[in-house]
């Protein structure tokens, strides 16, 4: 999931065109940080992850999980 999350806050940084340096300073992280959500490190979790997109104006849906049916 983790990893999804930062694919999906990838590529709204890339929509914007703008060097992620520069994102990441009108987000208010550092470049590390930033550099980590968008990785996906073992130093982000994805609530953090999920803030950043947040604050770039998006928003996550709900995500649902069901059960896959058994086929012979």
């Amino acid at each position: 999931m983790k990893q999804e999350l930062a694919s999906v806050l990838r590529g709204l940084v890339a929509k914007k065109e703008l060097p992620a340096a520069q994102v990441a300073k009108e987000l208010g992280y550092s470049k590390q940080r930033f550099y980590q959500l968008t990785s996906g490190s073992h130093d982000a979790s994805c609530e953090a992850i999920e803030k950043a997109i947040n604050q770039m104006g998006y928003k996550i849906q709900t995500v649902t999980v069901s059960k896959a049916e058994h086929v012979h």
